[in-house]
C-alpha cells in the first residue's frame, strides 16, 4: 500500500487550471481499483494525499507520474510505502488486494 503526499509548488491559480485533468486522472485509477481515497491538504492549502494499492514501487511511480499535477510540474511527490497491520475489518478488501 502506498501514500502519495503531494506538495504544491505553484500557486492555487495554477493548480486550478489543471484540476479538471487531475480529477479525470483520479477517476481513471478509482475505476481500476487502485486508488482508495484522496483529497486536498488544508490549513494552509498546500497539496494533497492519495492512498492507493500497487504491486510494487515501480508501478506506483508509473501511476503517479501520469498525474497532470506531475506532468505539468504543479506538485512534488513523496511516495511512502507501508504495510497495514491493524485496520477496521471494513477496510480489509483494500488491504488484502493488490
Amino acid at each position: 500500500m502506498f501514500i502519495a503526499n503531494l506538495k504544491y509548488k505553484k500557486s492555487l491559480e495554477e493548480v486550478n487550471k489543471v484540476l479538471e485533468s487531475h480529477l479525470e486522472y483520479l477517476d481513471k485509477y478509482y475505476k481500476k481499483g487502485k486508488f482508495i481515497c484522496s483529497g486536498r491538504r488544508f490549513f494552509p492549502e498546500m497539496g494533497g494525499i492519495i492512498l492507493f494499492n500497487s504491486d510494487n514501487l515501480e508501478e506506483a511511480k508509473k501511476i503517479l507520474y501520469e498525474d497532470p499535477f506531475y506532468t505539468e510540474e504543479i506538485a512534488d511527490y513523496e511516495i511512502i510505502e507501508f504495510e497495514a497491520k491493524i485496520y477496521d475489518e471494513k477496510f480489509s478488501d483494500f488491504v488484502t488486494s493488490k
